[in-house]
């Protein structure tokens, strides 16, 4: 079974192409990997309708993993260096398997 997490940002306005690339710059996804024996894979996608909005889905083997990611000190060292760009964290949450 798998579960995806869903975290939806908003970055400050006019932020949205500095902030994705910072964010790719310092490769928060890789990081989380290395860190997280449970996490399989994710995305970081940009709103087209709202260029300051993102959100990123990850793949996770089971929740616990994800739990583990948000208390981990290498995803408080990732907000400590790209915290500036967040202006709200609009939803985080992890989910499921999907309903057949």
């Amino acid at each position: 079974m798998s579960y995806r997490s869903l975290l939806v940002v908003r970055v400050h306005p006019g932020q949205g192409a500095e902030a994705a690339a910072a964010f790719l710059a310092r490769g928060v996804l890789t990081e989380c990997a290395s860190a997280i024996p449970q996490f399989i894979t994710g995305e970081i996608r940009r709103s087209l309708s709202e260029p300051d909005r993102f959100c990123v889905i990850a793949g996770w083997s089971d929740p616990q993993g994800w739990h583990d990611w948000t208390a981990h000190p290498m995803r408080a060292a990732q907000m400590a260096e790209l915290g500036h760009f967040v202006a709200d964290i609009e939803h985080s949450d992890i989910y499921a398997a999907p309903l057949l």
